[in-house]
C-alpha cells in the first residue's frame, strides 16, 4: 500500500505563516483497487487587530477516491472542497473567544448535496 504525505510550514518575521499539506494513497489487492488524495493550504496571521489574536483561513480537498478498477466502485461524481475561517479574540490572559465557519462544498463528493455550512463559537478558560 503506497501512503505519500508531506507538509510544508513557513513563518515570516512578521506575524504571518502559511502552511500546505499533501496525502496521495494507492490501495490495491486481488480483486480491487483505488486512489485517494488530500490537500489543504492555510494562512495565519498572529496578533492581528491586537496582542493575542489569531485569524486564520484554510482550504483544501478532504480525503477523496480519485479512481477504481477491477471491481471497485465509485459512485462519487465530483470533487468535495473545504473552507475553513476562525478569528481568536484574547478577551485577557485568561480567557478568549474563538468564531468560526465551515464550509463543505460537494458533501460526500456528490455535486447534488447541498454545501454543508457549519458556524462555531467556543469560549476557552485558562487558569
Amino acid at each position: 500500500m503506497p501512503l505519500h504525505s508531506g507538509s510544508i510550514y513557513h513563518q515570516t518575521q512578521t506575524s504571518l505563516s502559511v502552511s500546505g499539506a499533501l496525502l496521495f494513497a494507492n490501495l490495491s489487492n486481488v480483486n480491487a483497487s483505488t486512489t485517494f488524495s488530500s490537500w489543504l493550504a492555510g494562512l495565519h496571521v498572529k496578533d492581528i487587530f491586537g496582542r493575542g489574536n489569531t485569524a486564520a483561513v484554510i482550504f483544501g480537498q478532504p480525503l477523496y477516491r480519485h479512481s477504481t478498477g477491477t471491481i471497485a466502485i465509485r459512485p462519487e461524481d465530483t470533487t468535495p472542497y473545504h473552507l475553513e475561517t476562525f478569528f481568536n479574540y484574547r478577551v485577557n490572559d485568561n480567557i478568549s473567544i474563538t468564531t468560526g465557519v465551515f464550509w463543505l462544498f460537494n458533501p460526500e463528493g456528490f455535486s447534488a448535496n447541498d454545501t454543508a455550512v457549519v458556524g462555531v463559537l467556543r469560549t476557552t478558560l485558562t487558569f
